[in-house]
C-alpha cells in the first residue's frame, strides 16, 4: 500500500519530466528527419533530374551532329559528336550513383536507358571509327532512329520516376512536420495535466503539514496542561487551567467551567460559582470559572 502511495505521489512529477524531455527531443528528431529528406531532394533528386536532362540534350546533339556529317561530310561535326558523347558518358557516370540512392525503380530505369543505347552507340562507333561507310550506316538508319526514339522515351520515364521519388519525399516531409506538431500539442497538454496534478499534490502536502503542525501544538499544549494540573494546589486553580487548556487546544474563543459539589442534606447536588469571576486567558479570550 505504501509502495502504491509513493508511486501515486511521484507519478505527476515523472509525467512532467517525461513530457519536458519529449518536448525537447521531438523537435530535434523532426528537424533531423526533415533535413535528411530535404537533402535527398536537393542533393540527389534535383541533380539526378538535371543529369537526365543533360543525357537527353547530349543525345539530341549526337543525332544532329551525325546527320550533319552524313549530309555535308564536314569533319567538324565528328568533333561535335565526340564532345556530345563525352558529355553523355559523364552524365551517366554521375547519374547512376544518385539513381541508386533514389530507389530500385529509378536505378533500374537508369540502367535500362544506358543498356538501350549500347546498340546505337556501337553503330555510331563503327561509323566514326571507319569500320562502316556512310552508305552502310544509312541503311541502318531506321533501326538507329528507332533506338534513339526508344531511348528518349526511357529518359522521359526516368525523369518522371525521379520526380515521383522527389514528390514522395516532399510529402514525407509534410507528414513528419504534421506528426511533430501533433505530438508537440499532445505533450504540452500532458505536461499541463501533470503540472496540475503536481500543484494539487503540493496543496495536499501543505494541508497535511498544517494538520501535523496543529497536532504538534495541541500535544504540546496538552502536556503543558497536564503539568500545570499536577502542580495545581486548589480546585479553583485546576478549573482555571482546564478552561485555559480548552481554549489553547481548540478553536474556541472562550471557555466555561462549572464545579459540581457533593449532594446536600436534601439529596440534591448544587453548584456554586468560583470566588473569582471570568478573567482573560493567555490567548486574550475570556475564561469563566464557577
Amino acid at each position: 500500500m505504501g509502495f502504491d502511495y509513493r508511486w501515486r505521489a511521484r507519478l505527476p512529477l515523472i509525467l512532467v519530466l517525461i513530457s519536458l524531455l519529449c518536448l525537447v527531443l521531438v523537435p530535434i528528431l523532426v528537424q533531423r528527419r526533415t533535413a535528411e529528406l530535404w537533402t535527398e531532394v536537393s542533393d540527389i533528386a534535383d541533380p539526378a533530374r538535371a543529369l537526365v536532362t543533360e543525357v537527353q540534350l547530349a543525345l539530341a546533339l549526337e543525332i544532329a551532329s551525325t546527320r550533319a556529317l552524313l549530309l555535308t561530310g564536314d569533319e567538324r561535326y565528328a568533333d561535335d559528336y565526340k564532345e556530345a558523347r563525352a558529355r553523355r558518358d559523364l552524365a551517366f557516370d554521375r547519374l547512376l550513383p544518385l539513381a541508386r540512392d533514389l530507389g530500385d525503380r529509378v536505378h533500374a530505369g537508369a540502367v535500362e536507358l544506358r543498356e538501350r543505347l549500347r546498340s546505337s552507340d556501337d553503330r555510331l562507333a563503327a561509323l566514326y571509327g571507319g569500320t562502316i561507310s556512310p552508305g552502310a550506316y544509312l541503311s541502318l538508319l531506321p533501326r538507329q532512329q528507332a533506338d534513339f526514339q526508344a531511348a528518349i522515351a526511357l529518359a522521359a520515364r526516368l525523369d518522371d520516376a525521379i520526380g515521383q521519388a522527389a514528390a514522395t519525399r516532399r510529402e514525407e516531409i509534410r507528414e513528419t512536420q504534421r506528426l511533430g506538431f501533433a505530438l508537440t500539442i499532445l505533450l504540452v497538454l500532458l505536461a499541463l495535466a501533470a503540472a496540475l496534478l503536481v500543484a494539487r499534490l503540493g496543496a495536499g502536502y501543505r494541508d497535511l503539514a498544517r494538520d501535523l503542525d496543529l497536532r504538534v501544538r495541541r500535544q504540546i499544549a496538552l502536556r503543558e496542561i497536564a503539568r500545570e494540573l499536577s502542580a495545581s494546589t486548589s480546585l479553583q486553580e485546576a478549573a482555571r487551567t482546564i478552561a485555559e487548556g480548552a481554549i489553547a487546544t481548540t478553536h474556541a474563543s472562550g471557555a466555561f467551567v462549572e464545579r459540581a459539589e457533593a449532594p446536600g442534606p436534601e439529596g440534591t447536588s448544587r453548584s456554586r460559582p468560583s470566588p473569582e469571576p471570568a478573567h482573560p486567558s493567555a490567548r486574550g479570550s475570556p475564561t469563566a470559572v464557577r
